[in-house]
Protein backbone atom coordinates (compact mmCIF):
# COMPACT_ATOMS: atom_id res chain seq x y z
CA UNK A 1 0.00 0.00 0.00
CA UNK A 2 1.98 2.86 -1.11
CA UNK A 3 1.35 5.63 1.52
CA UNK A 4 3.55 8.42 0.27
CA UNK A 5 1.17 11.03 -1.28
CA UNK A 6 -1.07 10.50 1.81
CA UNK A 7 -1.17 13.56 4.63
CA UNK A 8 -2.04 13.21 7.80
CA UNK A 9 -5.15 14.02 8.50
CA UNK A 10 -3.87 15.21 11.99
CA UNK A 11 -0.78 17.01 11.39
CA UNK A 12 -0.77 17.59 7.51
CA UNK A 13 3.22 15.78 7.22
CA UNK A 14 3.46 13.34 4.49
CA UNK A 15 6.37 10.49 4.23
CA UNK A 16 6.36 9.79 8.09
CA UNK A 17 3.87 6.54 8.10
CA UNK A 18 4.55 3.34 9.41
CA UNK A 19 2.62 0.17 9.48
CA UNK A 20 1.34 -1.44 12.76
CA UNK A 21 1.25 -4.89 11.32
CA UNK A 22 1.30 -6.23 7.70
CA UNK A 23 -1.87 -4.78 6.29
CA UNK A 24 -5.10 -6.94 5.41
CA UNK A 25 -5.59 -7.50 1.53
CA UNK A 26 -8.97 -8.37 1.43
CA UNK A 27 -11.10 -8.94 -2.28
CA UNK A 28 -11.51 -5.57 -3.18
CA UNK A 29 -10.00 -3.53 -0.70
CA UNK A 30 -6.42 -3.32 1.20
CA UNK A 31 -6.49 -2.40 4.79
CA UNK A 32 -4.21 -1.49 7.53
CA UNK A 33 -3.35 0.96 10.91
CA UNK A 34 -1.08 3.48 10.13
CA UNK A 35 1.29 5.53 12.47
CA UNK A 36 2.36 9.05 11.93
CA UNK A 37 6.06 9.37 13.28
CA UNK A 38 5.43 13.17 13.19
CA UNK A 39 2.27 13.36 15.58
CA UNK A 40 2.38 10.12 16.53
CA UNK A 41 -1.48 9.52 15.87
CA UNK A 42 -2.83 6.23 14.53
CA UNK A 43 -4.95 6.07 11.63
CA UNK A 44 -6.96 3.16 10.05
CA UNK A 45 -6.58 3.47 6.06
CA UNK A 46 -8.96 1.86 3.37
CA UNK A 47 -7.34 1.38 0.16
CA UNK A 48 -9.48 0.83 -2.92
CA UNK A 49 -9.06 -1.85 -5.27
CA UNK A 50 -10.59 -1.56 -8.96
CA UNK A 51 -9.44 -2.72 -12.52
CA UNK A 52 -8.76 0.95 -12.74
CA UNK A 53 -7.67 4.16 -11.18
CA UNK A 54 -10.62 6.30 -11.67
CA UNK A 55 -13.35 3.41 -10.44
CA UNK A 56 -11.43 2.92 -7.27
CA UNK A 57 -11.22 6.87 -6.58
CA UNK A 58 -15.04 6.95 -7.19
CA UNK A 59 -15.15 3.86 -4.73
CA UNK A 60 -13.34 6.17 -2.06
CA UNK A 61 -14.96 9.64 -2.64
CA UNK A 62 -18.18 7.20 -2.54
CA UNK A 63 -17.74 5.47 0.80
CA UNK A 64 -15.98 8.97 2.24
CA UNK A 65 -19.26 10.76 2.02
CA UNK A 66 -21.63 7.63 2.67
CA UNK A 67 -19.57 7.50 6.40
CA UNK A 68 -19.90 11.20 6.82
CA UNK A 69 -23.43 11.06 6.16
CA UNK A 70 -24.27 8.44 8.71
CA UNK A 71 -21.27 9.80 10.98
CA UNK A 72 -23.58 12.89 11.53
CA UNK A 73 -26.47 10.57 12.24
CA UNK A 74 -24.89 9.17 15.42
CA UNK A 75 -23.14 12.42 16.49
CA UNK A 76 -25.12 12.68 19.22
CA UNK A 77 -25.36 9.29 20.84
CA UNK A 78 -23.19 8.08 23.74
CA UNK A 79 -23.19 4.21 23.34
CA UNK A 80 -22.86 3.85 19.72
CA UNK A 81 -21.73 5.26 16.63
CA UNK A 82 -19.78 5.39 13.18
CA UNK A 83 -16.08 5.15 12.64
CA UNK A 84 -15.19 8.68 12.30
CA UNK A 85 -14.25 9.64 8.71
CA UNK A 86 -10.89 11.57 8.36
CA UNK A 87 -10.56 12.41 4.58
CA UNK A 88 -9.79 10.95 1.18
CA UNK A 89 -6.83 10.84 -0.53
CA UNK A 90 -7.41 9.97 -4.03
CA UNK A 91 -8.17 6.09 -3.80
CA UNK A 92 -7.50 6.16 0.17
CA UNK A 93 -9.95 6.37 2.82
CA UNK A 94 -8.60 7.85 5.89
CA UNK A 95 -10.82 7.08 9.23
CA UNK A 96 -10.23 7.45 12.94
CA UNK A 97 -8.47 4.24 14.33
CA UNK A 98 -10.41 2.81 17.60
CA UNK A 99 -9.32 0.39 19.50
CA UNK A 100 -11.64 -2.30 20.71
CA UNK A 101 -12.93 -5.82 20.01
CA UNK A 102 -15.50 -7.45 17.35
CA UNK A 103 -18.73 -8.66 18.97
CA UNK A 104 -18.07 -11.89 17.55
CA UNK A 105 -15.75 -13.15 20.24
CA UNK A 106 -18.63 -12.39 22.95
CA UNK A 107 -21.17 -13.76 20.81
CA UNK A 108 -18.90 -16.76 20.24
CA UNK A 109 -16.95 -17.66 23.93
CA UNK A 110 -17.86 -14.92 26.12
CA UNK A 111 -20.52 -15.48 29.06
CA UNK A 112 -24.10 -16.00 27.71
CA UNK A 113 -25.00 -12.62 29.38
CA UNK A 114 -21.83 -10.60 27.70
CA UNK A 115 -23.03 -12.54 24.24
CA UNK A 116 -26.62 -10.64 24.58
CA UNK A 117 -25.59 -7.65 25.51
CA UNK A 118 -23.48 -7.61 22.17
CA UNK A 119 -27.03 -8.85 20.17
CA UNK A 120 -28.75 -6.18 22.02
CA UNK A 121 -26.23 -3.44 21.28
CA UNK A 122 -26.20 -4.28 17.50
CA UNK A 123 -29.99 -4.58 17.30
CA UNK A 124 -30.27 -1.11 18.93
CA UNK A 125 -27.33 0.21 16.39
CA UNK A 126 -29.06 -1.24 13.69
CA UNK A 127 -32.94 -0.03 14.39
CA UNK A 128 -31.41 3.79 15.28
CA UNK A 129 -29.97 3.79 11.05
CA UNK A 130 -32.99 2.63 9.78
CA UNK A 131 -34.71 5.53 11.88
CA UNK A 132 -32.49 8.51 11.21
CA UNK A 133 -31.83 7.63 7.42
CA UNK A 134 -35.85 7.67 7.09
CA UNK A 135 -38.28 5.94 4.84
CA UNK A 136 -38.76 5.72 1.38
CA UNK A 137 -41.02 3.57 -1.13
CA UNK A 138 -39.36 1.37 -2.94
CA UNK A 139 -39.81 -2.15 -5.68
CA UNK A 140 -40.29 -5.09 -3.58
CA UNK A 141 -37.39 -7.62 -5.23
CA UNK A 142 -38.16 -10.99 -3.81
CA UNK A 143 -39.06 -12.25 -7.66
CA UNK A 144 -35.93 -11.54 -8.85
CA UNK A 145 -33.75 -12.51 -5.90
CA UNK A 146 -35.60 -15.85 -6.49
CA UNK A 147 -34.99 -16.00 -10.06
CA UNK A 148 -31.46 -15.11 -9.70
CA UNK A 149 -30.78 -17.54 -6.88
CA UNK A 150 -32.41 -20.39 -8.87
CA UNK A 151 -30.50 -19.88 -11.90
CA UNK A 152 -27.23 -20.46 -9.38
CA UNK A 153 -28.28 -23.41 -8.04
CA UNK A 154 -28.64 -25.11 -11.69
CA UNK A 155 -25.36 -23.53 -12.71
CA UNK A 156 -23.58 -25.22 -9.65
CA UNK A 157 -25.72 -28.13 -9.93
CA UNK A 158 -26.08 -27.94 -5.93
CA UNK A 159 -28.47 -30.99 -4.97
CA UNK A 160 -28.31 -31.45 -1.69
CA UNK A 161 -31.55 -32.30 0.07
CA UNK A 162 -31.53 -29.04 2.32
CA UNK A 163 -30.58 -26.84 -0.74
CA UNK A 164 -33.64 -28.02 -2.79
CA UNK A 165 -35.67 -27.54 0.34
CA UNK A 166 -34.86 -24.21 0.75
CA UNK A 167 -35.82 -23.21 -2.47
CA UNK A 168 -38.83 -24.55 -2.31
CA UNK A 169 -39.54 -22.95 0.46
CA UNK A 170 -38.74 -19.68 -0.77
CA UNK A 171 -40.99 -20.12 -4.10
CA UNK A 172 -43.87 -21.42 -2.14
CA UNK A 173 -43.82 -18.33 0.62
CA UNK A 174 -42.66 -15.41 -1.12
CA UNK A 175 -45.76 -14.42 -2.94
CA UNK A 176 -47.38 -15.22 0.26
CA UNK A 177 -45.29 -12.05 2.00
CA UNK A 178 -47.57 -9.11 3.10
CA UNK A 179 -45.06 -6.27 2.16
CA UNK A 180 -45.16 -2.66 2.54
CA UNK A 181 -43.59 -0.75 -0.17
CA UNK A 182 -42.88 2.53 1.63
CA UNK A 183 -40.82 0.96 4.33
CA UNK A 184 -37.33 0.91 2.61
CA UNK A 185 -35.20 2.42 4.50
CA UNK A 186 -31.13 2.90 4.36
CA UNK A 187 -29.29 -1.14 4.77
CA UNK A 188 -25.43 -0.97 6.47
CA UNK A 189 -25.48 -3.63 3.03
CA UNK A 190 -22.67 -6.00 5.39
CA UNK A 191 -24.09 -6.25 8.51
CA UNK A 192 -21.73 -8.83 10.35
CA UNK A 193 -20.56 -9.00 13.87
CA UNK A 194 -16.82 -8.32 12.50
CA UNK A 195 -18.07 -5.21 10.94
CA UNK A 196 -18.73 -3.32 14.36
CA UNK A 197 -16.38 -3.36 17.23
CA UNK A 198 -16.65 -2.03 20.99
CA UNK A 199 -14.48 0.32 22.64
CA UNK A 200 -15.64 -0.55 26.43
CA UNK A 201 -18.13 2.05 25.89
CA UNK A 202 -19.90 2.55 22.54
CA UNK A 203 -20.24 0.09 19.71
CA UNK A 204 -18.89 1.64 16.45
CA UNK A 205 -20.07 0.61 12.98
CA UNK A 206 -18.04 0.84 9.80
CA UNK A 207 -17.51 -0.25 6.45
CA UNK A 208 -21.20 0.61 5.73
CA UNK A 209 -22.34 0.11 2.12
CA UNK A 210 -24.67 2.93 1.63
CA UNK A 211 -26.02 2.33 -1.36
CA UNK A 212 -29.10 0.18 -0.94
CA UNK A 213 -32.65 1.07 0.09
CA UNK A 214 -34.77 -2.17 0.88
CA UNK A 215 -36.64 -3.89 3.83
CA UNK A 216 -34.77 -3.85 7.22
CA UNK A 217 -35.27 -6.97 7.97
CA UNK A 218 -32.59 -7.60 4.90
CA UNK A 219 -29.99 -6.35 7.70
CA UNK A 220 -31.36 -8.61 10.19
CA UNK A 221 -31.38 -11.71 8.39
CA UNK A 222 -27.66 -11.00 7.14
CA UNK A 223 -26.33 -10.40 10.72
CA UNK A 224 -28.12 -13.52 12.26
CA UNK A 225 -26.46 -15.45 9.41
CA UNK A 226 -23.69 -14.24 9.49
CA UNK A 227 -23.18 -14.69 13.20
CA UNK A 228 -24.12 -18.36 12.54
CA UNK A 229 -21.33 -19.34 9.91
CA UNK A 230 -18.90 -17.78 12.62
CA UNK A 231 -20.06 -19.70 15.16
CA UNK A 232 -20.70 -23.38 13.97
CA UNK A 233 -17.92 -25.74 13.73
CA UNK A 234 -16.06 -27.07 10.69
CA UNK A 235 -19.37 -29.73 10.01
CA UNK A 236 -22.40 -26.88 11.05
CA UNK A 237 -22.40 -28.05 14.66
CA UNK A 238 -22.92 -25.32 17.46
CA UNK A 239 -24.92 -24.90 20.86
CA UNK A 240 -28.15 -24.01 19.72
CA UNK A 241 -29.52 -23.39 22.84
CA UNK A 242 -27.37 -20.31 23.05
CA UNK A 243 -27.60 -19.42 19.41
CA UNK A 244 -31.25 -19.59 19.69
CA UNK A 245 -31.09 -17.48 23.19
CA UNK A 246 -28.70 -14.78 21.30
CA UNK A 247 -30.96 -14.56 18.16
CA UNK A 248 -34.36 -14.28 20.36
CA UNK A 249 -32.62 -11.53 22.32
CA UNK A 250 -31.63 -9.71 19.45
CA UNK A 251 -34.52 -9.67 17.31
CA UNK A 252 -36.64 -8.71 20.84
CA UNK A 253 -34.16 -5.63 21.04
CA UNK A 254 -34.98 -4.62 17.89
CA UNK A 255 -38.72 -4.99 17.87
CA UNK A 256 -38.65 -2.74 20.52
CA UNK A 257 -37.54 0.18 18.92
CA UNK A 258 -38.81 -0.75 14.99
CA UNK A 259 -41.40 -3.01 13.80
CA UNK A 260 -40.47 -6.80 12.38
CA UNK A 261 -42.02 -8.79 10.05
CA UNK A 262 -41.08 -12.38 11.37
CA UNK A 263 -42.65 -14.00 7.96
CA UNK A 264 -40.24 -11.69 5.95
CA UNK A 265 -37.41 -11.99 8.37
CA UNK A 266 -37.65 -15.96 7.85
CA UNK A 267 -37.51 -15.76 4.15
CA UNK A 268 -34.88 -13.20 4.29
CA UNK A 269 -33.01 -15.64 6.63
CA UNK A 270 -33.12 -18.71 4.26
CA UNK A 271 -32.40 -16.61 1.16
CA UNK A 272 -29.02 -15.37 2.77
CA UNK A 273 -28.17 -18.52 3.84
CA UNK A 274 -28.61 -20.13 0.75
CA UNK A 275 -26.89 -16.95 -1.13
CA UNK A 276 -23.86 -17.58 1.24
CA UNK A 277 -23.78 -21.21 0.56
CA UNK A 278 -23.60 -20.88 -2.85
CA UNK A 279 -20.77 -17.89 -3.06
CA UNK A 280 -18.61 -20.24 -0.96
CA UNK A 281 -19.16 -23.58 -2.40
CA UNK A 282 -18.41 -22.21 -5.80
CA UNK A 283 -14.73 -21.83 -6.33
CA UNK A 284 -13.82 -25.33 -7.06
CA UNK A 285 -14.72 -28.55 -6.12
CA UNK A 286 -12.68 -28.69 -3.19
CA UNK A 287 -14.62 -25.73 -1.78
CA UNK A 288 -18.13 -27.76 -2.18
CA UNK A 289 -16.38 -30.81 -0.13
CA UNK A 290 -15.73 -27.93 2.75
CA UNK A 291 -18.61 -26.16 2.60
CA UNK A 292 -21.91 -28.35 1.89
CA UNK A 293 -21.71 -30.43 4.50
CA UNK A 294 -21.57 -27.43 7.21
CA UNK A 295 -24.66 -25.38 4.98
CA UNK A 296 -26.72 -28.36 4.98
CA UNK A 297 -26.73 -29.07 8.56
CA UNK A 298 -27.64 -25.00 9.20
CA UNK A 299 -30.09 -24.77 6.64
CA UNK A 300 -32.16 -28.17 7.67
CA UNK A 301 -31.74 -25.58 11.43
CA UNK A 302 -33.26 -22.77 9.55
CA UNK A 303 -35.87 -24.40 8.06
CA UNK A 304 -37.33 -26.55 10.85
CA UNK A 305 -36.78 -24.21 13.92
CA UNK A 306 -38.86 -21.67 14.37
CA UNK A 307 -36.88 -20.15 16.52
CA UNK A 308 -34.03 -19.45 14.26
CA UNK A 309 -36.03 -16.06 13.43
Amino acid sequence: MELSYVCCPYCSRQHKWTFRGPPSVRLNSITGVAFCQACEKTVFLKHMLSPNCAESEDRAEHEFSVTTEIYEKFRQSPEMGVVKPLGRRKSMVLLEHIVGESPLYALKTGELKAGEVMMRRMAAWLAHLHQACGQTKGDIDFSERLTNISLRIERQKLRKPAASQALLYLQETFSRLSIDEDSHRLLHGDAKPDNFIFDGKRLVGFDIDGRFRNLPEYDLAQLMSQYELSSCSFTGQMNELRRQHLEAAFVDSYRQLMPVDTAVLKWTRVYFLLSFWLSWRAPSPLHRIRWDPLFNRRMQHCLGDSSSV
